[in-house]
Order: structure tokens, then sequence, then C-alpha cells
């Protein structure tokens, strides 16, 4: 699924931004925690723990944070989590 895909489903649900971005934080960060279960080598391992240590410290501004997030904010951190998770494969697995 492409940002594009994923912003057109989550701009049709009549939720927050906030609770937008931390489904979608705890859905890859789920995904990561089987991946780094299925690491085949250390570099791999790596490159998980890196990824997941950047969307974690997402989750947790989110989590810790007293203001609300805008459209433009919200798009900017989506794209952000799938380049952290396109940069993981790109490094990983070719």
């Amino acid at each position: 699924m492409n940002n594009s895909m994923v912003w057109n489903n989550c701009s049709k649900v009549n939720v927050s931004h906030e609770e937008k971005l931390f489904s979608l934080l705890t859905i890859e960060i789920d995904f990561l925690n089987r991946c780094e279960e299925k690491a085949e080598n250390i570099y791999q391992k790596y490159i998980i723990q890196n990824a997941l240590f950047k969307l974690e410290n997402l989750l947790y501004i989110l989590l810790e944070s007293p203001v609300s997030i805008d459209k433009h904010d919200y798009h900017n951190m989506v794209c952000f989590v799938y380049r952290t998770i396109e940069t993981l494969i790109k490094c990983s697995f070719h």
C-alpha cells in the first residue's frame, strides 16, 4: 500500500489525526517486531532495531504531546513512517 492509498483511506475515517497516526504506528511497530524475530543476520537485526527506535520515538512523542496534529503534520509523519519502512527493506533485504 503506498502513501497516497493510506492517506485516502485514513481521510475517509472520522477520527483525529492523532488516532490515525497511533494506529499506523502500532501496526508498523508490530510488523517490525515480527521482522526482527525472523532476521537472518546481525545486520538485518540492527537495521530493524534502528527503524523500531525511530517509530517508537515518534509514538512516544505522539502520546506525550499536548498539541493536536494538523493535516499537514499528519501527512509528513505518515510519509516518515513509510520512508523508514522503505529504507529498512532496501537496506536489509536487497
